[in-house]
This record gives structure tokens, sequence and C-alpha cells, in this order.
């Protein structure tokens, strides 16, 4: 599978996600949570989440890759199928 989004791993800095990649763009910005009407709780809560995306991402597409729908169910193998689809943008 040909991997479309920056390659993490990313770790939240505030309110920034930062790269962390060993390389030419170690540090460098990739997004910001803004304020409007979240709280500053929320803004912190949100960058968290979206640091931790790409390591959620390659763990859900290990176990869709490597577990068989009979083990966790055919609902919720179906479920972990729709979730890496919206991932990738194909939904």
């Amino acid at each position: 599978m040909m991997i479309k989004h920056t390659p993490g791993p990313w770790k939240a800095k505030g309110h920034k996600i930062i790269l962390t990649v060993d390389n030419q763009w170690n540090g460098q910005i990739l997004a910001e949570t803004k304020g409007g009407w979240f709280s500053e709780g929320k803004r912190l809560a949100n960058a968290n989440l979206i640091a931790a995306a790409p390591e959620m991402f390659d763990y859900l597409q290990h176990l869709y890759e490597n577990t068989l729908s009979e083990i966790i169910g055919e609902e919720s193998y179906e479920a972990l199928k729709l979730i890496l689809k919206k991932a990738k943008g194909e939904e």
C-alpha cells in the first residue's frame, strides 16, 4: 500500500502538530488546532489525537491485513474496513 499522508511520527507541541521524523522536515509544523469557540483543553486534546493518527492508522491497517474476520467478528471487521477507507479518503 502506498502511503499518501505525511509519514509519522508526529508530535503535539501545545496546539501544533510537528513532524518528528529524522530528516529535513524534523520539527516542521504539520498542522495547528485553532481557537474559535473551542476551549483550550479541547484544542490540546485535538492536537494530541491528530498527532497519534499515523500510529493508529498503521496499527489498524495491520489488524485489517492480519486478522481474520472470524476472530473479531464480521461486524467489527467491516467497521475496521470502513474506518480505513475513511482515513484514506475513499469513503
